[in-house]
This record gives C-alpha cells, sequence and structure tokens, in this order.
C-alpha cells in the first residue's frame, strides 16, 4: 500500500512538473532570444479563440444539468467583490494611485490561462466544467466590473470611467464568456451535443494545457523596481491569506462532492488576472507595479497549486 502510495505520489508529481518544465522552457527561450517578448500576443489569441472554447466544449459534452454548478458563478462573484473590498480597506489610509493598485490587483483570477490547464489535466471534465463556471462570474469582473467599481469608490475618472454597458460590451465581446454562455444554456434546457463534435474538438482542448502555460512563460518578465516592491508584496501578502481562507472554506465547509470542492480550492490560488495592470494604468495607478504583481503571483501559484496536487493525491 506504502509503495502504491508513493508511486501516486510520483506521477502525481511528474504530471505538474510537466507543466513547470513547458512554462520554464518559453521563459528560458525567450531570454535567449529564441522568442521575442511580444511573441506572447499570437498564442495568446490561439488559447482564448481556439484551444480554451475547445476544451469548455469537450467539457461539458456529458455534462449533467446540475444546480450546484450554477451556484459556483454566484461564489466567484462574490469571491471577486468582497476581495475588492478587502483591497480597499487595506488602502484606505493611501494615495488614490496606490488605492487603485489595491482594489484591482487583490481580487480578479486568471483561470483561462492558469487555472483551466490544472483543472484540464487533474480533474477531469466535473472539475473542468466547476472551473467554467467559476470562470463566468470571474470574467464579469476581470473584463471591467472591478474597475467600474474601483472607479467609482475612490472617484477616479480622467474622462475613462468605464460603463455597466461597456463591460457588458466587452464581455459579450470575449470569445471564451461566449462558449460558457451557450453551454450555460444547452445545459440548462437538456440539449445533448453530438458525440462527432466532442470528438473533433477533443484535440484542440487537449492543446489547451500546453498553449496556455508556454504562452504564459513568454509573457513573464519580473522587472523589481525597489519603490513598487513593498506595495507589490504587501497586495500579494494580502491575496495569498484571504486565498488560503476561501480555499479552506471550499474545500471543509461546502456541501459539494469532492471534486468540486477539490477543483475550487485549487482556483482560489489561481494569480492575479493578466488584464489587471491595463485597468489599474486607466485608475491612475502604475501598470508596471501591477505587471510585478501578476508576474510573481504566477510563480507563488505555480508551486502552491503544484503542492496541493501532491496534497491532495489528485492526478
Amino acid at each position: 500500500m506504502k509503495l502504491r502510495g508513493n508511486l501516486k505520489l510520483i506521477a502525481i508529481f511528474f504530471k505538474a512538473s510537466i507543466f513547470i518544465f513547458v512554462f520554464a522552457l518559453a521563459y528560458v527561450l525567450k531570454r535567449k532570444g529564441f522568442f521575442r517578448k511580444d511573441d506572447y500576443k499570437v498564442l495568446n489569441k490561439i488559447m482564448v479563440n481556439i484551444t480554451l472554447p475547445g476544451t469548455v466544449l469537450s467539457a461539458f459534452g456529458n455534462f449533467q444539468k446540475s444546480s450546484v454548478l450554477y451556484l459556483v458563478v454566484l461564489i466567484a462573484l462574490a469571491c471577486n467583490i468582497f476581495l475588492l473590498f478587502v483591497g480597499y480597506f487595506a488602502s484606505r489610509k493611501k494615495d488614490n494611485p496606490t488605492k487603485a493598485f489595491y482594489m484591482l490587483n487583490t481580487p480578479d483570477y486568471n483561470i483561462g490561462a492558469f487555472a483551466m490547464p490544472f483543472a484540464q489535466n487533474f480533474f477531469g471534465p466535473l472539475g473542468v466544467i466547476t472551473t467554467c463556471m467559476f470562470d463566468m462570474g470571474n470574467a464579469i469582473m476581470c473584463t471591467g466590473g472591478s474597475y467600474m467599481l474601483t472607479s467609482s469608490i475612490i472617484d477616479i475618472d480622467k474622462g475613462q470611467r468605464i460603463t455597466a454597458k461597456q463591460v457588458a460590451k466587452k464581455l459579450f465581446s470575449s470569445v471564451p464568456f461566449d462558449t460558457y454562455l451557450i453551454m450555460f444554456a444547452i445545459t440548462f434546457i437538456g440539449i445533448k451535443l453530438p458525440v462527432e463534435l466532442i470528438n473533433f474538438v477533443a484535440p484542440i482542448g487537449n492543446a489547451h494545457a500546453f498553449v496556455s502555460m508556454f504562452m504564459i512563460g513568454l509573457m513573464l518578465e519580473i522587472n523589481v523596481e525597489p519603490k513598487f516592491i513593498k506595495e507589490v508584496f504587501k497586495v500579494l501578502e494580502i491575496r495569498y491569506i484571504f486565498a488560503a481562507i476561501l480555499a479552506y472554506v471550499f474545500y471543509f465547509y461546502t456541501p459539494f462532492e469532492l471534486v468540486i470542492r477539490q477543483a475550487l480550492t485549487v482556483v482560489a490560488f489561481a494569480p492575479a488576472s493578466i488584464v489587471a495592470s491595463s485597468f489599474t494604468e486607466k485608475a491612475g495607478g502604475s501598470s508596471v507595479q501591477a505587471s510585478l504583481a501578476v508576474s510573481i503571483s504566477i510563480l507563488i501559484s505555480v508551486v502552491i497549486m503544484t503542492v496541493l496536487m501532491l496534497g491532495m493525491g489528485i492526478g
């Protein structure tokens, strides 16, 4: 039994190490000049418009309607709003640019490019669907909801205030979100996708993990500026303390079946959203500071999520 347990841990570690290898390979090749700094944008288009929708379609192939999973959408939305206000209270005595940095980088999760590959390779269809549902609620905030609340609360305008209409427009122009929504509606009314379609998109979905992790490796930039480092680590400290609290609640105190609880536990430690830097700049904060926070959070999340997989014996 002990030998079997050790072999399982080795297998899980091997699966997780593939992510780390692909991530590190892309970063090293970029540093060596094999890829340019902006090459990640091509992979980002492939990931967002092709492989992620393929993953979603594959996962929903045999999905049975579940009100429990619909609740996950509201949980994600609540987590984002809660963390935004945590960022506000943590920065209430600071200047507006710093306050904007806290409020826009404490919430919002990088699900599609980061958490989804973990779910896809470790949890199977139910875990992927749980992650998709979480990303539906998360996307509402990532695409402008967080910025809209932030700019309203601290009264930063500069002629760039985002309205609910603009958030909705950006949200519904997102291919992954539209795919989530369509699959949500199809499963809600009980329509089954043809097996032939699922088999056709499966190879596309299977490519998602590699494409997304390679893209993140190309995107990673660690430019440490001393004037930013204190606030960056303070935001990351807050983010991961509350991630641990939420993960504990998800795993031990939610009435879901084990796979759903495990998926939510891992998703709670997803890194900060890539788009946080652009919204931080719009709100008057520093995009460089926000980009540094995103990059460091990616490194932290790789380690934590790998350890979680090993600790929960998933794989």
